[in-house]
């Protein structure tokens, strides 16, 4: 069906000191239209339902990222970012990345990721939905979870100035109820892999 996204970014960026540059965003985030899952559903006694959400969406975040230049070749990115929209879920979300050049072509590190969230107002626990309900969700994103991720990024820098990115990261959510009711699970594990070429043109 019918969906529409927008995003407005404003940003101010900062160089504090010879090495260090410190960045402040605002996003602003609307959503209409079909915003529900297509795939998920509730099977609940003589209910079978998919979910549905509220046909519109209004957020706010608010993110303050941060560069250090450590010295030659070791840097250090830090980032915060609060989340909070007009379905009451609240994130925050907090990423530090370091990176080492082994050599002038080639950069490698280690970053890591946790976000926590908080739920939504329509979302109930599992089997006490009602067949009146006007919105119905499973889905563990409507729901409290917090997660985390630890990756590792590689950069290889080319001639001419293009450049080959790639990335492995683990990723795992803590226990919950929503994933252990859809998936058997208690908690999601996955592994996942990017790879990007860069270019001037």
């Amino acid at each position: 069906d019918y969906r529409r996204e927008g995003k407005v970014d404003l940003s101010i960026n900062q160089l504090i000191s010879p090495t260090l540059s410190v960045q402040a965003v605002y996003s602003y985030l609307k959503s209409d239209g079909f915003l529900s899952s297509p795939y998920h559903y509730v099977l609940q006694d003589d209910i079978a339902k998919f979910e549905n959400y509220p046909d519109t969406r209004v957020g706010h975040a608010f993110a303050l990222k941060g560069v250090d230049l450590l010295d030659a070749k070791d840097s250090m990115n830090l980032s915060y970012r609060y989340y909070m929209d007009d379905w009451d879920i609240q994130s925050h979300t907090v990423n530090v990345e370091e990176l080492h050049d082994f050599s002038k072509d080639f950069t490698s590190g280690l970053r890591l990721r946790y976000y926590t969230q908080t739920a939504s107002n329509f979302v109930k626990d599992i089997g006490t939905y009602n067949a009146t309900d006007s919105y119905f969700a499973t889905d563990y994103r409507m729901s409290a979870f917090d997660s985390y991720t630890i990756g590792m990024p590689f950069i290889y820098k080319m001639r001419g100035g293009d450049k080959l990115n790639a990335s492995i990261d683990y990723y795992q959510t803590t226990n919950n109820k929503f994933i252990k009711s859809w998936y058997g699970v208690n908690h999601i594990s996955a592994v996942f892999t990017t790879l990007t070429y860069e270019f001037d043109y």
